[in-house]
């Protein structure tokens, strides 16, 4: 049973880091169900942040009075209620709420998992776990969202992950009542002798937990505005890869799915061939290799699904090898793991938080620029075109009717409903040899 529950919680640690990613695959078609805004369908990936981080805080803050299994069960139960109001929103202001409670529901779970798991497995290992689900959770969560997005629609998203919540709401449950009896104190209190560090205080002679030096206040505090940066900088990889694949090059969710696990196959393997490396060497290659493979998916060579794999594997291999690292460094054995669980849980959405309030304005003013530009090139060609005056006045009309009636978020088929005119029914046939003249390029 201890297996059992290992395996299943481990595994819903991960889903509840995927979640701030999976419906980034989604977003074109929130965009177009809801006719909103960039800036407000990034508001689903905001709102689970914002929350997952101030309910995180609470939860650092009230550490003493939550008992771990409880606060799992809690968590689970809110995150599966969440996950089922989404799946049935019928606006994004619903499904903004529902994200808001799935939100509240992780941040819960992952702080008590993370003390439930070094309870079950033993303190190095369940932290090693933990670290590891969240890592591939998050990078893993585009793919899964794109697939589930292409096979049924995006709602299959949040509604998929009900069943996987209420199972490990069992799992934990059945688990806990099979547990032995423990002593009045939990895994996350700062007397249980099983999840701390005894060492002897010169000043007494006595072993007792051991005390956090200076230095490693330093090394918690670094590694926790490490996980601050590095996922805001997850943040651009992840928009402007989906950016490319969905909207400029017009890919389905599930050939953009591919495409993105080139991110999290990145990430396991850079983090399993440095394990040896040097923790300075790994984050100075791990932050160039990051900022290398964004600036690569802004200046890729050709328009290609290859090219866009290697800059986001590039990506994915420098932050998986800083991840590496700062999970070493933001856990300490004198720290109790509630509160480790919370702040580090609160590090890393707080990033996502801050990089899609910079990414999210910058992408919304491009869009727009781009399609004011669109439209005064358009109106160049339509103006200096060699047709008579009616038949471009006929020409704008059926073109603003197209792009008007097209779905939001959608590129508007404009040649379709473009009828040929005299220009065109005037050109001579295209020639076997030559294309010269004719209507294809």
């Amino acid at each position: 049973m201890r297996r059992l529950s290992t395996i299943v919680l481990t595994a819903i640690v991960a889903l509840a880091f995927a979640d701030a990613s999976i419906v980034v695959l989604a977003l074109p078609a929130i965009y177009s169900r809801f006719e909103t805004t960039v800036v407000g369908v990034s508001w689903v990936l905001t709102g689970y942040a914002i929350a997952v981080t101030v309910a995180a805080g609470l939860v650092f803050a009230f550490r003493r009075w939550l008992h771990p299994t409880a606060l799992t069960l809690g968590g689970l139960l809110l995150f599966a209620g969440g996950s089922a109001w989404c799946g049935v929103a019928a606006s994004l202001t619903q499904l903004m709420a529902g994200r808001v409670v799935q939100g509240i529901g992780a941040a819960a779970l992952l702080a008590g998992a993370l003390a439930v798991l070094c309870d079950e497995i033993g303190p190095e290992r369940g932290r090693r776990w933990w670290s590891a689900a969240a890592t591939v959770g998050l990078a893993v969560g585009p793919a899964l969202g794109g697939t589930l997005t292409e096979a049924f629609d995006w709602q299959m998203i949040f509604l998929g992950q009900v069943p996987a919540a209420v199972l490990g709401l069992l799992v934990v449950a059945v688990a806990a009542l099979w547990r032995p009896a423990r002593g009045a104190r939990t895994s996350a209190g700062s007397e249980e002798p099983d999840t701390l560090t005894l060492a002897l205080d010169p000043r007494t002679g006595v072993f007792g937990p051991a005390a956090l030096t200076i230095r490693d206040r330093g090394a918690l505090i670094l590694a926790h505005l490490g996980y601050l940066t590095l996922f805001a900088g997850l943040v651009g990889a992840l928009f402007l890869g989906v950016l490319m694949l969905v909207e400029v090059w017009r890919f389905g969710p599930l050939h953009a799915a591919v495409v993105m696990m080139a991110l999290p196959a990145g990430t396991l393997l850079a983090a399993r061939l440095t394990a040896r490396a040097s923790r300075a060497a790994r984050i100075v290659v791990g932050v160039l290799g990051l900022c290398a493979g964004l600036l690569a998916l802004g200046y890729l060579p050709a328009a290609h699904p290859g090219w866009a794999a290697v800059a986001l594997f590039v990506c994915g291999a420098g932050s998986g090898m800083v991840v590496a690292v700062l999970a070493t460094l933001a856990f300490h054995p004198a720290t109790p793991l509630v509160p480790a669980g919370a702040s580090v849980v609160a590090a890393k959405h707080a990033g996502l938080v801050l990089g899609l309030a910079l990414i999210a304005p910058l992408l919304a003013g491009s869009l727009e620029d781009g399609s004011e530009r669109a439209l005064l090139a358009g109106t160049g060609v339509l103006l200096e075109a060699k047709l008579p005056v009616q038949e471009k006045i006929d020409l704008a009309l059926t073109v603003r009717d197209a792009v008007s009636g097209s779905p939001r978020g959608s590129v508007p088929e404009v040649a379709k409903s473009v009828p040929p005119t005299s220009a065109m029914r005037r050109r001579p046939p295209c020639s076997p040899r030559s294309t010269r003249g004719c209507g294809r390029p």
